[in-house]
């Protein structure tokens, strides 16, 4: 649907369109909520309000962003306020004296992996895998599943930047408007989270195993 035409739609109150909305972003929506919190009511929740605000804010839309941005942007920051909530209800329920559990950009983007530089180098190229249908592997539902298991087990600012990038297509301005991030950090963010799903793959092609198995095991047990 192209956005000036769901957009009057909404307006409208047209309860039809916002079924469409719904059904075409509630899931991702979840995804990408839960890379603040594993907490299904907090993202259960964080969902919902960001449904809430779009209907409270639809007549405000002005359309200097595609719709899909304006919506994911709306679900950061409930997913983050409410992170926040749940972090200090811990804090109280545990007497005021519980370490963050939350890493920091500056550790997700200065992480080093193995085989890697800083600042997102490769210290060497990746190894070809010597394929002879490199395409018939990317096609296979397994290897998809390999790369849904490398992705929900980044560390949560470049499961972030993965998920808006690579995922839902959303341009490095979009995504550093959503997530109020550098340019800079996006790109090394979106790099390391690259090298990291890239090293899953390498061991699925050359083993047939998964690099994070519960990472599977979890994905297939959550809706």
């Amino acid at each position: 649907m192209h956005d000036e035409q769901i957009t009057a739609r909404l307006r409208a109150g047209d309860e039809a369109a916002f079924r469409e909305i719904v059904a075409e972003y509630g899931g991702r929506l979840s995804r990408l909520a839960r890379s603040f919190s594993r907490n299904d009511a907090v993202i259960e929740e964080a969902v919902q309000e960001t449904w809430m605000a779009v209907i409270r804010g639809i007549h405000g839309f002005e359309g200097r962003a595609p719709l899909r941005t304006w919506i994911f942007g709306i679900l950061v920051n409930q997913a983050r306020r409410l992170a926040v909530r749940e972090h200090r209800h811990a804090q109280v329920a545990l007497g005021g004296n519980i370490a963050s559990g939350a890493s920091s950009m500056a550790e997700d983007a200065e992480d080093h992996e193995p085989g890697m530089g800083s600042h997102g180098k490769w210290v060497e190229p990746p190894a070809p895998w010597g394929l002879e249908n490199p395409e018939s592997v990317f096609l296979s539902m397994e290897t998809l599943r390999v790369i849904e298991a490398a992705v929900a087990e980044l560390p949560e600012f470049q499961r972030r930047v993965v998920l808006l990038r690579d995922v839902e297509g959303l341009s490095a301005e979009e995504t550093c408007n959503i997530l109020e991030v550098s340019d800079t950090n996006q790109r090394v963010l979106l790099h390391r989270g690259r090298a990291r799903v890239r090293r899953a793959l390498d061991r699925y092609v050359k083993d047939g195993t998964l690099e994070a198995p519960q990472a599977r095991a979890r994905m297939r047990s959550t809706p």
